[in-house]
């Protein structure tokens, strides 16, 4: 049984339905997808191409990014520390560094094993399929040229 013929095709570019009952034919009203997920013929389909070298940078350049404000303001601190003149062991200094990056670390170890596919240090992620994709906000559809149907997402999303 072909449920997409029975329904009608939604406003928008962007916007699509997520199946909640394939057997039943059960639909969501035309809405933007979730994440990890893309409109193709109207229905929210799941990302599942693998993320390139270019994500990894990405989320290692946001690492060093978390990472150099941390230790920017831990700089900051241990000045106002030092116009005090108090004395700090070097090994509370050094723990006071460490404490961050280990943060920042697990924080990016979590981020790989809690998004799919999920316990791998592989991510998913939809690929571009023409230059809307990198700007989607722009098809938001306006019904009746008064209603605006806010279907837009990230498209392009590690």
């Amino acid at each position: 049984m072909n449920c997409l013929a029975e329904l009608e095709p939604c406003v928008g570019k962007y916007c699509a339905r997520t199946v909640l009952n394939n057997s039943t034919c059960l639909f969501t009203d035309c809405q933007k997808c979730a994440r990890g997920f893309r409109p193709s013929q109207d229905i929210c389909v799941p990302c599942t191409h693998s993320a390139k070298l270019y994500d990894y940078m990405y989320l290692i350049f946001m690492f060093n990014i978390t990472a150099v404000l941390h230790f920017f303001y831990v700089d900051k601190s241990f000045a106002l520390v030092k116009k005090k003149k108090n004395n700090l062991q070097d090994s509370k200094i050094a723990l006071v560094y460490t404490l961050p990056l280990v943060e920042c670390t697990l924080a990016l170890i979590t981020t790989f094993l809690f998004y799919p596919p999920y316990g791998s240090f592989k991510l998913n992620s939809c690929e571009p399929k023409e230059i809307s994709d990198w700007y989607s906000v722009l098809y938001n559809p306006q019904i009746d040229y008064d209603t605006q149907l806010n279907c837009t997402q990230e498209v392009i999303k590690a």
